[in-house]
């Protein structure tokens, strides 16, 4: 025992003054239990006279103790050779080598669970930025999609993480633990072999945009080519973070994950969602008129003038892009249009009425009325000065806005009329039990005050939406804390599932496909309608142009359309089925 005590303890030192890493630790004794295999087989030719082939199966069968008997030592040479070279050396060196390996496997599973290895991978995605709600939906969004990124391996960079959670390593994500400033990390992330970069904010705080603008420019001076995707609290750095190499610029909403989703997805289409909800040329109108007709039918009214979207069904919920053959049946259309064609919005909804009209039928239907003075209810932090000015702005000159109070609660009531419409808006937008007091304040206005305007809440569950419905809400949307666009659209049409339709991965998606050509706009959106809705295009020289008037001449490197997920399952189908199109 002391002797094989002491044989320890040198080997020990031996491993020492090599290397203290466990990779050298084995490739030292690997080397060793190698050198004494081959000694042991050189004794049994030399003392027992076998062949190569024969002492080479014999010092296997000794040193992983099988020992089948069939050949064995005879000699007291051989048999000495055997004790030292293979019982004391060779087999207590195996396992000494088997032990080590273990370790190491632990060791690498430990530092790949804590993001401490380096990430062996090429056209991935890297987000720099570490929030598990926000990010875990992000993810979902993306596996779900169809467009060529939605496999690809995704890679989360933070300092402030711990292991990931189950629901990201279940989605294939890894992660790398490290300074954001270290160049270390940086190629632990392996930043320059990536086909997408993402900076997420970690902290809702406008300090948090000076460290992504830092990081935008570290990236570059990294030597990354690929698209950077920054993500800003305050949209005054929109032109610093360009400036300084910044691909894609949006503004950070964390109850919106799926809008990351899409830029990361369909690069460009972020532009294009921008310019649809907010208050601009391209603008989503609601028209409610006795119809009975098709689809097919409407657009060719409004062929020119207006893009049909879609409408909702009595069971509300919406049908998006119809078919030419779909029934309508005296539901609120929803349209696309240029206002600026036609001065302002209200004459652009009287020439989409007057396109119509030979399709209108002589009784009458309620329909969709504008509010005119919309009232806010939000506690102080939620309704800031700048907050309510924003949403002014966005609803322009078609509604007013005011701001009624902070709570219902806490004052016996609160002045409601005059008010045709209320936004309710959730005390926590990431917490959920926001949703508890905001489902009671609905009861309270319904039944107790007997408020019978329309009423826009806000959800943070999106499980709770269906609930907010059945207990008086018309609306109900998630909670918006920086791009009012969006709720202004949904004040402005009710359609806020048509928005949630143009960034998320489920039911329609809107795709980037690149594709060459040129076409007349009009042209174009035509050979594309049976597959899809033309939505905008870009090329290399300007930015994304929505939804161009007719007679606009088209050079295209890149299309933006939304397509029905139930008619194609994968990307390949719609890049085939638009070439086809786009070639007559």
């Amino acid at each position: 025992m002391h002797l094989i005590y002491q044989l320890n303890r040198r080997l020990k030192n031996i491993r020492r003054s090599f290397s203290s890493a466990l990779r050298g630790q084995i490739a030292i004794l690997g080397l060793l239990f190698l050198l004494l295999m081959l000694l042991h087989v050189l004794a049994m030719m030399l003392f027992e006279g076998l062949s190569l082939g024969d002492a080479t199966w014999l010092t296997i069968t000794t040193a992983t103790t099988v020992g089948y008997g069939d050949i064995s030592a005879a000699t007291a040479a051989g048999r000495l050779s055997t004790a030292l070279l293979m019982y004391l050396g060779g087999i207590f060196i195996l396992a000494q080598l088997a032990g080590l390996v273990f370790e190491a496997t632990a060791e690498k599973r430990e530092q790949r669970l804590y993001g401490k290895l380096p990430i062996n991978a090429q056209g991935h995605i890297v987000i720099f930025g570490w929030r598990e709600a926000y990010l875990t939906d992000t993810v979902r969004q993306i596996r779900s999609s169809i467009a060529p990124l939605h496999d690809a391996d995704i890679i989360i960079v933070s300092d402030q993480m711990t292991p990931l959670p189950d629901p990201l390593i279940q989605q294939e994500v890894r992660h790398v633990v490290g300074p954001i400033y270290d160049s270390n990390t940086l190629d632990k992330a392996a930043v320059r072999r990536a086909a997408t970069v993402v900076i997420s904010p970690e902290q809702e705080d406008y300090t948090a945009d000076f460290t992504t603008l830092d990081l935008i420019q570290r990236l570059r001076a990294h030597g990354v080519q690929a698209p950077v995707i920054a993500e800003l609290q305050d949209a005054a750095r929109t032109e610093d973070a360009r400036a300084l190499g910044a691909t894609h610029v949006q503004l950070f909403n964390p109850n919106y994950p799926d809008m990351l989703a899409r830029s990361i997805l369909a690069p460009g289409a972020e532009a294009l969602v921008e310019e649809i909800t907010k208050d601009s040329k391209t603008e989503m109108l609601v028209l409610h008129l006795p119809i009975a007709t098709t689809a097919g039918e409407i657009r060719k009214a409004v062929h020119g003038t207006a893009t049909l979207l879609g409408f909702p069904t009595s069971e509300d919920a919406y049908i998006l892009h119809p078919d030419d053959s779909t029934t309508v049946k005296d539901h609120p259309l929803i349209f696309l249009v240029d206002t600026d064609r036609f001065g302002d919005t209200a004459n652009a909804r009287r020439k989409i009425e007057s396109c119509l009209a030979p399709l209108t039928e002589s009784h009458s239907v309620e329909g969709f009325r504008l509010p005119e003075k919309v009232g806010v209810i939000g506690i102080a932090a939620r309704t800031a000065d700048a907050y309510l000015g924003t949403l002014r702005k966005e609803l322009s000159e078609e509604a007013t806005v005011e701001l009624v109070g902070e709570d219902c609660w806490s004052a016996p009531s609160l002045s409601l009329e005059g008010y045709d419409a209320l936004v309710l808006l959730c005390d926590e937008p990431l917490q959920p039990q926001s949703d508890a007091k905001t489902f009671a304040t609905i009861h309270l206005l319904r039944r107790e005050w007997q408020y019978r305007g329309r009423l826009i809440t806000e959800a943070v569950l999106p499980t709770n939406q269906a609930r907010f419905v059945a207990a008086g809400a018309n609306d109900v949307i998630r909670p918006v804390t920086k791009n009012l666009e969006i709720l202004a659209r949904c004040i402005l049409t009710g359609a806020e599932e048509v928005l949630d339709n143009l960034f998320n991965s489920d039911g329609h998606e809107l795709l980037r496909v690149d594709v060459n050509g040129q076409l007349d706009w009009q042209e174009l959106a035509d050979r594309i309608q049976p597959l899809g809705l033309a939505l905008g295009y870009t090329n290399d020289e300007q930015p994304v142009e929505v939804l161009p008037p007719p007679g606009h001449t088209c050079r295209f490197t890149t299309l933006f359309l939304l397509i029905d997920r139930a008619e194609y399952t994968r990307f390949e189908q719609v890049d085939r089925a638009v070439r086809q199109a786009l070639a007559g």
